[in-house]
Formats: structure tokens, C-alpha cells, sequence
């Protein structure tokens, strides 16, 4: 675990550096509650947003996408779009890798932990956002994306 935190710890200063973001989350209770978290880390630190919704990660939802974006609860197992990502790219997600990803990737199943049981997206996003400010607050919405995805 004390591998995992040092590397959200990593990804949120790098987030932190950026001066604005396009957040692409999951349309589930997990992906809901994981764009929650990571929108009001970013309100909180001054950095404007657009959030997007989705079903699934496909070539529709990258079409004129540029960095700085980060994906919640998705964006593992797809490398070869994500790779086309131009600009700073971050992938939050608990689902199980398929590939290597050529951004910063903070996964579960990276660091010896089941992402299926003992981690959720919005567990892995908040190990991020209590890194990028006073967000102690947001652990409640994490606990709510865990049951969402029923872990």
C-alpha cells in the first residue's frame, strides 16, 4: 500500500502542475462518485474542469480530446487509445491492465492489490485527491463508489 500512496502521491502533484483538466469517467456509481472526487480536488486547488460521462472508452469520446484529461474508472485496458492522447494523460482505475499505458497510471493490480475486491476506482482516486490538498473530507464519496461497485 505504502507503494501505491508514494505513486498517487506522484500523480497528484503532477495533476496539480496542470492548469486545467478534461476528467472522463465511467457513467457508473463508482465512475460517478470517482469524477466526483477527483472535480472537487480540482475546484478546491483553482484548476478548471469539464467532466464527461460515459458508457464506455471509445475512439467517439477521444475525438479531438487533448491533454491534460484524466480517466476514472476506465481507460486500463485500453492502451492503444489512450496512447493517442496528445498532452498529459492520467488513468485512475481499479480494472485489471491490459498492456502498458503510455501516461501516469495509478492501478491496483500494478501494486499487488485486487482491484475486483480490495480497491475501487473511487478508492484509487482518492488516493490521489488526499495528496492534492485539504480533501480528508472526500473519503465518504470513495466509501459510496466502493459499495457502488460492490466491494
Amino acid at each position: 500500500m505504502k507503494r501505491l500512496d508514494k505513486a498517487a502521491e506522484a500523480i497528484a502533484r503532477s495533476i496539480l502542475h496542470c492548469d486545467s483538466m478534461r476528467v472522463i469517467s465511467h457513467n457508473d456509481a463508482d465512475g460517478i462518485t470517482s469524477a466526483g472526487l477527483i472535480c472537487s480536488a480540482l475546484l478546491r486547488a483553482g484548476i478548471p474542469f469539464q467532466a464527461t460521462l460515459c458508457n464506455r472508452l471509445d475512439e467517439s469520446v477521444l475525438a479531438g480530446l487533448e491533454g491534460p484529461v484524466v480517466f476514472c474508472d476506465m481507460g486500463s485496458g485500453k492502451p492503444e487509445l489512450i496512447s493517442r492522447i496528445k498532452g498529459d494523460c492520467f488513468v485512475l482505475d481499479h480494472h485489471r491492465p491490459v498492456g502498458n499505458l503510455s501516461c501516469l497510471h495509478l492501478n491496483p493490480h500494478l501494486f499487488g492489490i485486487d482491484g475486483a475486491f480490495e480497491l475501487s476506482a473511487a478508492g484509487t482516486v482518492y488516493s490521489v485527491v488526499r495528496h492534492m490538498g485539504e480533501n480528508a473530507d472526500l473519503a465518504g464519496l470513495a466509501l459510496v463508489g466502493a459499495m457502488g461497485d460492490r466491494q
